[in-house]
């Protein structure tokens, strides 16, 4: 598991210290303190190494449980949640990695997507703030005048 630790996170000496809580959850805990049982254990192995890497299904599935487990362990076990948060936001730290290098190498895909997220200040973007004075543009819709029929006296007369 260490060499989870050390490959996912970069951490060495010092600051691995603080990612070393993952392998002392392993260790018994009083039951007044959340803990993680075997089927906990098993999700985050596959969830964070092997085939099922960053799949829940199969993940869940490997462990031996259904989604809905994995939904509840989530909700209610703050050292899974915690755990499975880290792992996720890996996955975004390493997407991160790549768009910025595409962006650098001159992608447009790459560039317009970091400009409509990141650029909005700067005027590029998806969306528009229209405001005026800071405060919302007020529009005032005045209908129009209704076309009356001709009179009959301005008709021509033959």
């Amino acid at each position: 598991m260490s060499s989870y630790l050390e490959n996912t996170t970069g951490a060495t000496g010092e600051n691995l210290d603080q990612y070393r809580l993952f392998e002392d959850l392993k260790k018994p805990v009083p039951p007044s303190n959340p803990s993680l049982n075997e089927k906990q254990l098993i999700f985050i192995e596959n969830y964070s190494s092997g085939p099922n890497k960053f799949h829940i299904g199969k993940s869940c599935e490997a462990a031996g449980v259904v989604r809905q487990s994995y939904q509840f362990w989530m909700a209610t076990n703050p050292i899974f949640n915690a755990i499975v948060t880290d792992l996720r936001e890996n996955i975004v730290d390493v997407a991160e990695t790549g768009l910025y290098k595409s962006a650098a190498s001159g992608e447009p895909w790459a560039i317009k997507f970091i400009l409509e997220r990141l650029g909005k200040k700067r005027g590029y973007g998806l969306n528009f703030d229209i405001t005026s004075g800071n405060q919302p543009l007020q529009i005032n819709i005045v209908p129009a005048k209704p076309e009356l029929p001709p009179d009959v006296s301005d008709s021509p007369s033959n």
